[in-house]
């Protein structure tokens, strides 16, 4: 009979079994990376944007980055609005206020 030898595995070896648990944007920005900033980002977009007219890049990882632009895009959109609408509203209050004092000014006098 013969025994069954367990392989013994690194102690530093990466854990291959995923978590529920999504990293924070501090755990993001730790992982090494040649993107580290709004310059790299930049560089490094470019850099496969020419790979893609090459015809070099796969297909995932073009569609990775269309899926960031249009997330991206809609983030914007909403901040774009939230920030109209705070003028609008800064604007318009105290408009309104005294239109409402002067409408029903007559009324109470």
């Amino acid at each position: 009979m013969s025994t069954v030898r367990k392989a013994s595995s690194p102690i530093n070896a990466p854990s291959t079994r995923s978590s529920n648990k999504p990293a924070t944007q501090v755990e993001i920005e730790a992982l090494p990376s040649t993107v580290t900033d709004r310059k790299t980002a930049k560089q490094y977009l470019t850099q496969i944007l020419l790979y893609q007219m090459l015809g070099k890049t796969p297909l995932p990882v073009i569609t990775a980055i269309r899926a960031v632009a249009f997330i991206l895009k809609k983030h914007i959109a909403c901040e774009i609005a939230e920030a109209a609408a705070k003028q609008l509203l800064d604007t318009l209050t105290p408009q309104i206020v005294q239109h409402v004092i002067a409408a029903i000014a007559p009324q109470v006098a």
